[in-house]
C-alpha cells in the first residue's frame, strides 16, 4: 500500500536536473501536489507536467481545512514562503502525512508545524 506525501514543485524540478524524474515513483509513496500549483507552476520543461501526472503524481484541490491551515501558515510564514509553498505545508498538515521539499524555508516551516520529512528532502 501506497503511502501520501505532499510534494512541492522544486522537488520535481530537481529530479528532471539530474535525469531521474521516474525514480521517485518506483518507492512506496503517492505524491500529492496541488492542483494549482501543478498548473501555474509546473510549465518548463513544457513536457513535465504530462510526464509527473504519467508517473502518477496526484493533483488535489485545497479543501475547507487546508484553506484554514493555509491562511494559518501564511500569517506566520507568507513572507518567506510562496503561496504554493504555503499549499504543500497546508496538505501535509491536514493530512498528517510526510512533506518532501528541497526548500529550506519550506522544511524549517515544515518542522515548526509539527511535519516529518522523508530523509534530507
Amino acid at each position: 500500500m501506497k503511502e501520501f506525501v505532499s510534494s512541492d514543485t522544486n522537488m520535481w524540478f530537481d529530479f528532471v536536473e539530474v535525469e531521474q524524474l521516474a525514480w521517485p515513483f518506483r518507492l512506496r509513496y503517492l505524491y500529492l501536489i496541488s492542483r494549482k500549483t501543478l498548473n501555474d507552476e509546473i510549465n518548463d520543461p513544457p513536457e513535465l507536467k504530462s510526464d509527473l501526472l504519467g508517473l502518477g503524481i496526484k493533483p488535489v484541490d485545497l479543501n475547507e481545512r487546508d484553506w484554514r491551515e493555509l491562511v494559518v501558515c501564511s500569517e506566520k510564514y507568507g513572507k518567506r514562503l510562496s503561496r504554493y509553498d504555503l499549499a504543500a505545508l497546508a496538505i501535509a498538515k491536514t493530512r498528517e502525512i510526510p512533506l518532501l521539499t528541497g526548500d529550506g524555508a519550506l522544511r524549517k516551516a515544515a518542522k515548526k508545524r509539527g511535519r516529518r520529512r522523508l530523509g534530507n528532502a
